[in-house]
């Protein structure tokens, strides 16, 4: 009845390696503010969002997005 779209993203912070953003994702996933997957694009770690809840508004997104980057100021790079 009408186009479809995706509703599942990929993405990863970009000043992190592999290793310290599946850390990001697991301090995420433990503290209960979110729940993404996990996945693999073009060989490198990534996580993955899929809003399913019909109610999910853009507000909620960029609380998603700003606690990646709060979490991620907290982890320091492989060197």
């Amino acid at each position: 009845m009408t186009p479809v779209t995706l509703n599942c993203v990929c993405f990863r912070h970009k000043n992190l390696d592999d290793q310290a953003n599946e850390e990001l994702l697991r301090r995420l996933v433990e503290s209960g503010f979110a729940f993404l997957g996990r996945a693999f694009v073009k060989g490198e770690f990534c996580m993955r969002a899929c809003f399913i809840n019909l109610r999910t508004e853009e507000e909620d997104i960029v609380a998603i997005i700003n606690e990646v980057l709060r979490l991620g100021r907290l982890i320091k790079p492989a060197s």
